[in-house]
């Protein structure tokens, strides 16, 4: 967490990793049963050698070797992240797009985090195998080890609950800063 104490920044860096609303305990059934049948796209909110790209690299082909399907890297950049997120929002909720989400405020206290995202209404099924391929693919010490080398961080596996407390905790934050600072939404 970064905190200011005696005009000196202290942090202790996490960054967590988690599929949005899927839940880890579920089999790779749906795998079994044909899907992915196709390449599945990560969709990245940064230019390649962004702030994103180091990740993206090293998960994909992670991703690809447990799910036995490629997986492509979309860098779709601009307005601060809002052209991915608008580009995953408008796909089929298929699990065939992922958006990898990111998030942190410097200076403040707080945990960065980064996430897999799907579209809405993505089939429960679906998102647990993706959500267990995930944990898998990252879970091998060589994975790890290659993370923390790539990212300063080490990979913290959630459930979507306790994403879902990650990303209130951040909401709750930013609307703190902004009434601290007079921000007014529109």
């Amino acid at each position: 967490m970064r905190s200011f104490e005696g005009g000196e920044i202290k942090s202790r860096r996490k960054i967590l990793v988690a599929l949005c609303a899927a839940a880890l305990a579920t089999p790779l059934a749906a795998f079994a049963q044909g899907f992915p049948s196709k390449p599945v796209r990560l969709i990245v909110r940064a230019p390649p050698g962004g702030t994103d790209d180091p990740i993206a690299r090293l998960i994909s082909p992670a991703i690809s070797k447990t799910v036995g399907q490629q997986v492509i890297v979309d860098y779709r950049p601009g307005a601060g992240g809002l052209v991915a997120w608008e580009y995953v929002a408008k796909q089929p909720p298929d699990g065939y797009t992922l958006l990898l989400a990111a998030s942190g405020l410097a200076g403040y206290e707080f945990e960065p985090f980064y996430a897999l995202v799907v579209p809405a209404r993505t089939p429960l099924e679906i998102m647990s195998a993706l959500s267990e391929a995930v944990a898998k693919a990252m879970s091998p010490p060589e994975f790890r080890a290659q993370f923390v080398k790539i990212v300063g961080s080490e990979v913290v596996f959630n459930t979507p609950e306790q994403m879902l407390q990650v990303a209130k905790k951040e909401a709750e934050l930013i609307d703190r800063i902004g009434s601290t600072a007079n921000i007014k939404t529109e």
